[in-house]
């Protein structure tokens, strides 16, 4: 019969001994990959409570959305200050008339004092 070389024999059994690993490594390879990734049942189970959870988020968030709606605006807070500054300048203008009157019946109600209290003692003698 036909002998085959040492040196091809060699070759032919390192090949055989490459792929058997290869092969070990393939199989522990998808073995791995299968038991590692999520199947879709099991990410369906998982995000059907999510879905829950961003529904109500979003229903949250457009009820938020809706009332602020009827909040003030900037302009309108604008406006409010505006009408605030010269609510401050005409009290500080009333408060200037005041001191202003207080002054005059100070300045009145001083000799009028000095009168009555003459003419008190002028008549208790």
């Amino acid at each position: 019969m036909f002998e085959i070389p040492i040196a091809i024999r060699f070759w032919i059994d390192l090949i055989g001994l490459i792929g058997g690993a290869v092969g070990v490594l393939a199989g522990a390879a998808w073995w791995l990959i299968r038991h590692s990734l999520v199947t879709h049942t099991a990410l369906e189970g998982k995000m059907a409570p999510l879905g829950t959870v961003l529904d109500d988020h979003g229903n949250r968030i457009a009820k938020v959305e809706n009332d602020m709606k009827h909040l003030p605006s900037g302009d309108d807070w604008h406006s409010v200050r505006e009408q605030m500054i010269r609510l401050e300048g005409g009290i500080n203008n009333l408060e200037t008339q005041v001191t202003a009157v207080r002054e005059t019946m100070e300045r009145i109600e001083r000799p009028l004092n000095v009168l009555i209290d003459g003419k008190l003692k002028a008549g208790s003698k």
